[in-house]
């Protein structure tokens, strides 16, 4: 059995070790603690705050657990990875011994975020990727000085090999404007007129094609697939918590009719409307529902 495929829980308030495969439905959560993240697998993407990352197999996410974060995918799935959970006061305990400065760095501090998108092929993904063995092997024994040591001696490698990348990694710039895309429609999710590609696009004073071309790199989907996945889980919502009829649904949602509604609805979630209601045990709604 491969070391990624075991859980081990979180015992300590320094130090926590996570490998294994998660659910890419997790729930949005925060602790007062810094997260390491390494993904082993190429599906979804990560949300921290308002910034997308993809879920690419090598790369690595920093991140301070303060933000709320969680997974997002565009179908159900797991994704594989490894996690180191430590305390803020120990992440700068060793950034200060050893005279790294991500926990100033002007990015970092600003958005609780460093992304690393790491060449799978790179040698030194296999040389982190031992690391996170190394420690997995000694979290057993985390009482043990010995052990605690050959943890931190195994995350010091972890940052040293990661932060020189991330700081030639001009993936922060890129993120700024997906940040800006994310925090519009988020801002406007309940005026669906606002959100099409002409009017976000025009609004923020960024080309279409800039637009699409960084959203596809970031989130694995265009922008207008990430508008209308919007669009379906507001969908399910309105379909599980209001007595609005489908095509008062269609309407709202500024399709430009039930039909075609009803057609994105199948595509994106496998059912109509209807049979999605009946599926989440709304089996006799009332008769003025359609």
């Amino acid at each position: 059995m491969d070391y990624r495929d075991k859980i081990y829980s979180v015992k300590h308030h320094s130090i926590g070790i996570a490998e294994g495969i998660d659910d890419l439905y997790a729930m949005p959560h925060h602790d007062n603690s810094i997260e390491i993240i390494q993904f082993w697998s190429d599906s979804g993407h990560f949300v921290v705050g308002n910034h997308i990352f993809p879920i690419k197999a090598g790369c690595m996410l920093l991140l301070d657990a303060m933000q709320i974060h969680y997974s997002n995918p565009t179908n159900p799935e797991e994704y594989n990875r490894s996690k180191l959970i430590i305390s803020k006061e120990l992440f700068n305990l060793i950034c200060n011994t050893c005279g790294l400065d991500i926990d100033t760095d002007n990015n970092f501090f600003k958005t609780g975020v460093l992304y690393c998108p790491f060449n799978i092929t790179d040698n030194s993904i296999m040389l982190i990727d031992n690391c996170y063995k190394l420690a997995a092997q000694h979290y057993i024994k985390l009482n043990d000085p010995y052990a605690q040591a050959n943890i931190v001696s195994s995350l010091i490698t972890i940052l040293t090999l990661t932060f020189p990348k991330i700081k030639e990694s001009n993936i922060q710039q890129n993120t700024q404007t997906i940040d800006l895309l994310a925090n519009y429609v988020s801002s406007c999710s309940d005026r669906w007129d606002d959100i099409t590609m002409e009017k976000i696009c025009s609004n923020l004073h960024i080309s279409p094609s800039r637009a699409s071309h960084l959203f596809k790199e970031l989130t694995g989907k265009s922008l207008t697939q990430y508008i209308t996945l919007l669009r379906m889980t507001e969908a399910k919502r309105l379909l599980l918590e209001s007595n609005l009829k489908v095509k008062d649904i269609s309407c709202h949602l500024k399709f430009d009719d039930p039909t075609t509604f009803c057609r994105y609805f199948r595509k994106y979630v496998g059912c109509s409307p209807n049979e999605y209601r009946a599926s989440n045990g709304i089996s006799s709604p009332p008769p003025n529902l359609y």
